[in-house]
């Protein structure tokens, strides 16, 4: 077929693996096996008495001198057509009709004495020794053919199966030759004869084919076997992958005449190659995003690969890293090794601190997460570390631990101010109250009204000022001065604090309920201070009507939630967190007598027991005061349990 003939794509129905090689290797059998005749022995049978009946026929004719001389002579053809295209059993079986119509004919002419003839009992002998001869010799053929045409068929099945096809080029005639799957793997219609050499260009793409062509050539003029990765164009459009191998023959002048070789469907390789090769691509595009140094190290701590982190991090290129050790790389050699034989003994290690050095001297600290990674087998291969600079992490640590340190001073120096000064100012205001207020009894009636004024505003404002300075006092204490937390009885806490608020309640008319309260653990004297703040807060920010006031609390996530609920004048959700700061006032002192500083110890003195406070209020519809405990072992009623505490 030459490079324009048309290329026909294989039926469906097409078998490559019957006929196509036969057809390469015995194209002029004509057995009558080759017609599917095999299995009726009625027409084989039948065919034999047929060409026997037209040898007879023809024997019969006038002007056979020769047939007369040689009676057997037009039953030979007979014999052998029966044999070869019906098998060894027609075969015998023209041999005995063609004895027995001779025999019978010979009778009837000459009398049948004739047949007793010596003559005629040779040539009967002889026949009959050529029948079973020419039976055998096409028996023997035909068992041949069937052996040859067996192992074809294993052959192909085998190639199948393998996906690998057989071909051969004989150069001087450029005729090629291919087995059965060469038709599969190609996509072919078998019915075709094999293509040329240039005919097969269009079965590739461009950059396969002359990638073949090339190693084509390379084989014609060196001999030298070859392999090449071809990609196949069907005619159906249609792809597949051949690994297509050459070898080279010499003649006996030791010139090239043939080439030979194999072509092997690769197409679930390459799929599997492709699928593998963008997997890594993936897994490479991770690892090098990764800000972080990556490294994987075989058991001798040899670094077999890392990423460009590990580059920036070190100073050192890919290609002197891969290979070298990796605790090369640290301040502390065998701290490194050692990290590194505790992944192999355990699997992992996790925030393991080493101090990274970079070429140029620079010390980063790290900490170093790693992990061994295995083969199909399970077999350790090696271990995946990560490096995570926390050189800025520490310098943060050490910051915020010099803050704090400065802190604890700033709040301990600030502590013993308030305290020295509150307790110095005490005797100082006793003494300007006093002596103020002797002043006034002394001079009695020679003091005008404005005099008499004057004296009581210092007086007022001495005794204000001794109350500021005990809350200041207070608010100072908080965090230094408080008890151990121990079991509390909330219900008998704010039975202490309405004892202490006794006389605003009269003098205010005041309702205040409270629902069953819990058992906490607490500092009780704080916490007494905390409810009377609260309902102090309550009882003098009341409006028109007289203070109604509910205490209540709830098991919510792990902490109790107290709430303070009042019918008072509201708060301005704007100024909900204001409140709680030292010295802020919403009113005047004229309006709500006070120093500011109750809510601020509340506030205080809670977060000094791991809660919180806050408040939730609209102006004119009272407001709710909240604040959270951190439940530990609790008692409520008669039930005891234990809860975590809230972080």
């Amino acid at each position: 077929m030459s490079e324009g003939n048309r290329i026909e794509p294989a039926p469906e129905s097409a078998n490559p693996q019957t006929k196509p090689s036969l057809r390469t290797v015995t194209e002029s059998t004509s057995s009558l096996y080759a017609f599917g005749w095999t299995r009726h022995w009625l027409l084989r049978y039948g065919f034999a008495v047929l060409v026997v009946t037209v040898a007879a026929i023809l024997r019969s004719m006038p002007g056979k001198a020769f047939a007369d001389t040689h009676p057997y002579i037009t039953f030979y053809p007979a014999v052998i057509l029966a044999a070869m295209l019906g098998g060894i059993g027609p075969g015998i079986l023209a041999t005995l009709l063609s004895v027995l119509w001779v025999g019978y004919t010979a009778a009837e002419l000459s009398g049948a004495a004739a047949i007793w003839d010596p003559a005629e009992i040779f040539g009967f002998v002889l026949f009959t020794i050529m029948g079973l001869g020419i039976n055998a010799l096409v028996g023997a053929a035909q068992g041949s053919h069937r052996r040859a045409e067996e192992a074809l068929r294993s052959r192909d099945e085998a190639q199948r199966l393998a996906r690998v096809g057989n071909w051969a080029a004989h150069l001087p005639t450029g005729k090629l030759t291919w087995s059965a799957e060469v038709y599969r793997i190609l996509g072919l219609d078998p019915a075709l004869p094999p293509l040329t050499y240039e005919g097969l260009k269009r079965l590739f793409t461009p950059e396969s084919w002359a990638e073949m062509d090339a190693a084509a050539k390379s084989i014609r003029q060196t001999g030298a076997p070859c392999e090449v990765d071809v990609e196949i164009v069907r005619p159906d459009g249609s792809k597949r992958w051949g690994a297509i191998r050459a070898k080279a023959v010499r003649d006996a002048s030791g010139q090239i005449a043939r080439l030979h070789g194999t072509v092997q469907d690769i197409t679930e390789r390459k799929r599997a190659e492709e699928a593998l090769r963008k997997a890594s691509n993936y897994t490479r595009s991770l690892i090098e995003a990764s800000l972080d140094p990556l490294v994987t190290i075989n058991r001798e701590g040899q670094i077999t690969d890392v990423n460009e982190a590990t580059e920036r991090a070190t100073g050192v290129p890919r290609e002197r890293l891969i290979g070298s050790d990796f605790c090369d790389y640290f301040t502390e050699p065998e701290k490194a090794r050692e990290g590194y034989q505790q992944v192999f003994a355990q699997g992992s290690v996790q925030d393991y601190p080493l101090a990274l050095r970079h070429s140029s001297g620079r010390i980063t600290d790290v900490l170093y997460n790693a992990t061994v990674f295995k083969n199909e087998a399970g077999e350790i291969e090696g271990v995946f570390a990560a490096a995570r600079d926390v050189t800025e992490k520490k310098r943060a640590e050490e910051e915020l631990a010099r803050r704090a340190q400065e802190l604890a001073r700033s709040n301990a120096d600030l502590q013993q101010f308030a305290y020295v000064a509150s307790h110095d100012l005490q005797e100082p205001l006793r003494m300007v109250a006093s002596f103020t207020q002797l002043l006034a009894q002394r001079y009695a009636g020679k003091l005008d009204a404005d005099a008499k004024e004057f004296i009581g505003y210092a007086v007022d404002g001495a005794h204000r000022m001794q109350i500021l300075v005990n809350d200041l006092l207070a608010y100072s204490r908080v965090g230094t001065r408080g008890g151990e937390f121990a079991d509390t009885d909330c219900e008998r806490v704010l039975e202490t604090a309405l004892n202490n608020l006794r006389m605003t309640i009269e003098e205010t008319k005041a309702v205040i309920t409270h629902d069953p309260l819990p058992q906490v653990q607490a500092d009780e004297i704080q916490l007494c201070q905390v409810f009377q703040n609260l309902l102090g807060n309550a009882l003098k920010f009341h409006g028109p009507d007289a203070p109604r006031v509910h205490v209540s609390a709830q098991d919510i996530r792990g902490e109790w939630r107290f709430s303070v609920r009042d019918n008072g004048i509201g708060i301005d959700p704007q100024q909900a967190q204001r409140i709680f700061v030292i010295f802020q006032r919403l009113h005047s002192r004229a309006e709500y007598p006070g120093t500011g500083l109750g809510l601020a110890i509340a506030k205080k003195i809670v977060e000094r027991h791991g809660g919180r406070i806050w408040v939730e209020s609209q102006p004119g519809k009272g407001s709710t005061f909240y604040f959270s405990l951190p439940m530990r072992e609790v008692t409520y009623g008669t039930e005891q349990r234990r809860a975590s505490a809230a972080g």
